[in-house]
């Protein structure tokens, strides 16, 4: 249902990571929602232990999320592939993200 790639942009040279979404194997509501949801997500979160969206763009019955590139693969993968040791260890690279996904899922004060 989704694919991520590696790519260099030519006017820059810089590296993104587009991943891929075939909006075709969508099979109910909740799926569009939950695509939907986020994409207004990652619009709206702009944090250095986040990776970024830099664009989203519709073609073709496809979601292509731009994105900035992380090297090393993704925190998934890495996990469970057992790559981390060392510096890279889970205790060590889990808090960066950790912080991340509070500064996401923090209470916000509404005025009154």
């Amino acid at each position: 249902m989704k694919s991520s790639y590696c790519v260099r942009v030519f006017q820059t040279q810089e590296l993104v990571a587009i991943k891929i979404v075939d909006a075709r194997k969508f099979n109910s509501i909740s799926m569009i929602d939950r695509i939907q949801e986020e994409i207004r997500i990652l619009e709206s979160i702009k944090h250095k232990n986040i990776v970024n969206m830099l664009e989203v763009l519709f073609l073709n019955d496809r979601f292509y999320f731009v994105m900035e590139y992380c090297e090393g693969g993704c925190m998934t993968s890495l996990l469970t592939k057992g790559r981390l040791t060392g510096k890279s260890s889970p205790l060590r690279t889990n808090r960066s993200p950790s912080i991340g996904i509070y500064r996401i899922h923090r209470p916000i004060a509404v005025p009154q």
